[in-house]
């Protein structure tokens, strides 16, 4: 899996560009690649399935990683918060 940091939006669009670590060029992501109940936004460390196409670079199974740099666990997280 890569990883990267979502790049901010100037404007609420469906699609986001990840700055992806070790590569020179970004990779795209529409919210259609991510798994339901995940939000992403800009400035946010990512995990993703990295894939090449004719276009570029697509990143897939987009996760949100917590400030350890592990995956964050999208229910447990808003449980312990609601605590």
């Amino acid at each position: 899996m890569a990883t990267g940091t979502v790049k901010p939006q100037q404007q609420a669009r469906s699609f986001w560009f990840i700055d992806v670590d070790g590569e020179e060029k970004d990779a795209f992501v529409h919210e259609s690649s991510l798994e339901e109940g995940v939000r992403i936004d800009g400035g946010m460390r990512v995990s993703f399935d990295l894939q090449e196409t004719e276009k570029g670079l697509n990143a897939a199974n987009v996760k949100p990683l917590s400030e350890d740099g592990e995956e964050e666990e999208g229910e447990e997280m808003v449980e312990e918060a609601m605590e």
